[in-house]
Parts: C-alpha cells; structure tokens; sequence
C-alpha cells in the first residue's frame, strides 16, 4: 500500500463537497456528477468505498492509489 501526499486529510463525501463548493466554486451537484462518471470509469459500484482528501482528489482505499480529482474541468 502506497502513502497518501504528505498534505493529504481523508474526509467525508459530504465534506468534500462543502469545501469544493465554498473554495472552488465547484457546486455539490457538478462534484457528485464528477464522482459517478469516475466510479463509471473505473467499474466501481455508485456506493464504492473510496477515500478522499479535502481538494477534491480521490484514492483507492486499499492500495491508496489517486484515482482521479472532482475539480478535474473546474467550476
């Protein structure tokens, strides 16, 4: 298992999706759109355990591996 970025905090979705929306001006709909079209991509189930970090950016929870990023295509 890969570490997370040294600057990386694992949180909720929910979280997340507040911070995107007040920092990045990404609203919760178009973050949640961004995370459905990465779990399509990857094959992985809508409700898929995952771990993210507050920007935005998102890891597989056993090999930590990025995934992909809910800010990728801006607000």
């Amino acid at each position: 298992m890969q570490p997370l970025p040294h600057n990386a905090r694992t949180a909720g979705i929910q979280e997340v999706y507040r911070r995107l929306a007040k920092y990045h001006g990404i609203p919760v709909v178009v973050a949640s759109d961004r995370l459905h079209q990465l779990e399509d991509r990857l094959g992985l189930a809508p409700a898929a355990e995952l771990l993210f970090d507050l920007t935005g950016n998102v890891y597989d929870p056993t090999t930590r591996e990025w995934l992909g990023s809910l800010t990728e295509g801006g607000a």
